[in-house]
């Protein structure tokens, strides 16, 4: 196994940590994207392009003067976090542990990514790409969406969220609605006069909670989520005529209740016919990866190889950039846990293993086979 220090380069990941890359701060999205760009920009021979739309700044980086028209590969990180105290944004070491801000999602991935590219772009006898992106938490939309729309094209992405050195090849979709009702204004004293918007509300969700009941242990399955419920009444001495709820639905491939608009817009209706009913950003689609891929199977044998464990075919409950791609993505990425919590951390032995996978990996797409490489 590779030494802890050679897993990453810590000097490169400590300073990637301390940015606050998180959505709202623009300025801490172009300054991490900016870091990876003058990195990969150190490499000879190799193409950097900048992409940017709504202040999310994205790369592209690749072998040559110009862009191939499609990618025999595509290796795709991201790397903006979620918001977190100061301190999450302090990279520490404790034994294996290494923890901060974006350690497990997903700024170690990525700039080990960055690192294996650099090493390798040069050397393999098939077109490599590199996609760094800012802006995967709040959907992906002004990055690998975006870099899609712009005709970046390939046979196989490799999505660098954490999955443990397993490989996720199928993801649920999802849908987020704001349902909205009315009701009839009146004096709350006169509670007969009127018809209160909050109580049909209610009503409503226990039906769709009567439909998709909340699981209490892991389901792969449809799951509805109440994220929030509001009112446009101020006032208390009110009855309510309007109330809104908005909710997060994971959906999956065999519900045709979320397979497209009018099929939400239906299901809905048919919960309460005067039900408004308004997406809140785009229908997602479940992604499943095309289980037929070479690439897949040589993937999954580099990690064997490396790890001397097969690496399970796992489901992810959430999304990722990997849905981008339909049918030619996995997310593979390392270990380490509390994504998103205070103590987020990831595993340098993990971290360590992922780089030699990777390598192992992406020479063995060129040569057919995978043979483990000297250290």
């Amino acid at each position: 196994m590779l030494a802890m220090t050679a897993a990453v380069n810590l000097v490169r990941a400590r300073k990637l940590i301390a940015i606050v890359s998180t959505e709202f701060n623009l300025h801490g999205l172009q300054e991490a994207t900016k870091l990876l760009f003058e990195f990969v920009s150190e490499t000879r021979g190799l193409t950097v392009e900048r992409f940017e739309r709504n202040g999310k700044p994205s790369l592209l980086a690749y072998f040559g003067s110009k862009r191939p028209s499609r990618f025999k590969m595509l290796l795709n990180g991201h790397l903006d976090v979620v918001a977190g105290a100061d301190y999450q944004f302090e990279l520490k070491r404790q034994g294996d542990k290494i923890s901060g801000r974006g350690t497990l999602d997903m700024k170690l991935a990525t700039l080990v990514m960055a690192e294996v590219f650099c090493e390798l772009a040069p050397r393999l006898s098939y077109p490599l790409g590199l996609q760094i992106v800012s802006d995967e938490e709040p959907g992906g939309y002004d990055g690998t969406k975006y870099q899609v729309e712009q005709g970046v094209a390939t046979d196989f992405v490799l999505v660098g969220e954490p999955t443990g050195l397993d490989i996720a090849v199928a993801a649920k979709g999802f849908c987020r609605v704001r349902l909205t009702v009315r009701g009839l204004s009146a004096h709350s004293a006169y509670l007969w006069q009127g018809s209160n918007a909050i109580l049909r509300l209610n009503r409503d969700i226990e039906k769709v909670l009567r439909v998709y009941p909340i699981p209490d242990q892991e389901l792969w399955g449809t799951t509805v989520n109440i994220s929030r419920i509001s009112t446009s009444n101020q006032t208390i001495n009110k009855v309510p005529d309007q109330a809104a709820a908005d909710l997060d639905i994971r959906n999956t491939s065999d519900d045709d209740n979320f397979s497209g608009y009018d099929k939400v817009r239906t299901f809905f209706k048919n919960i309460d016919a005067g039900m408004e009913v308004e997406f809140i950003g785009e229908l997602e689609s479940p992604h499943q990866c095309d289980s037929n891929n070479p690439l897949l199977t040589q993937l999954a044998a580099a990690t064997e190889l490396v790890t001397g464990n097969q690496p399970a075919m796992i489901r992810k409950f959430g999304g990722s950039d990997a849905r981008f791609y339909p049918g030619k993505a996995v997310t593979f990425g390392i270990a380490g846990g509390d994504m998103h919590g205070d103590g987020e951390y990831a595993s340098l032995k993990s971290v360590a293993a992922y780089r030699k996978v990777l390598t192992e990996f992406l020479i063995s797409v060129g040569v057919g086979s995978v043979s483990l490489l000297p250290m």
